[in-house]
């Protein structure tokens, strides 16, 4: 079986075992989700600020998040990606969703998506039946996803939208 999970009592022991931490170089026992290491650096950087300048330089940049996550919920990252203040927003805003279907043809999620420039992409994809942890809670879907992302089909075509630097009006 998988594991990795968090608080998975398998990987606590795997990484707990003596000839294993001797191998990774470390001497401190190991403890899922401890907050000190969560809370003694948290500083919230908006990854908004960034984005753009990847965006710019022709980085594809794909933001996804389960439909299911309380932890950090989609709505949020939509509202992100709607709000980010970039040349191409006003063409993402204006692609259209669509259901993004898995091998079986069955919707795994809604996605919209932009090409932008000659190698760039922007995209959301809300993946339904997950929560935080997209790849353990719906490995198929996050596979597809990442994949298709790598191969730059996200979208019914290879791209929803192109939008050259500069110009905001959509090519299909």
């Amino acid at each position: 079986g998988s594991t990795g999970d968090i608080g998975d009592a398998r990987l606590e022991r795997y990484l707990n075992r003596k000839d294993v931490q001797r191998k990774l170089g470390v001497c401190k026992r190991f403890k899922s989700c401890s907050d000190v290491g969560d809370f003694s650096m948290d500083e919230i950087t908006p990854t908004e600020t960034l984005l753009p300048d990847l965006l710019d330089a022709e980085i594809r940049v794909l933001l996804y998040d389960g439909d299911q996550d309380y932890i950090c919920n989609w709505i949020g990252y939509e509202h992100v990606a709607n709000e980010m203040a970039w040349p191409g927003r006003d063409a993402f805003l204006r692609a259209p969703r669509y259901e993004y279907e898995g091998a079986d043809g069955i919707s795994v999620g809604l996605l919209r998506s932009i090409r932008w420039k000659e190698k760039g992409m922007f995209g959301f994809f809300q993946v339904y039946r997950a929560g935080h942890l997209v790849p353990t809670e719906q490995p198929e879907a996050a596979l597809l996803m990442i994949n298709d992302f790598i191969d730059g089909i996200m979208g019914p075509v290879p791209f929803t939208t192109t939008v050259e630097s500069g110009n905001n009006s959509p090519e299909l």
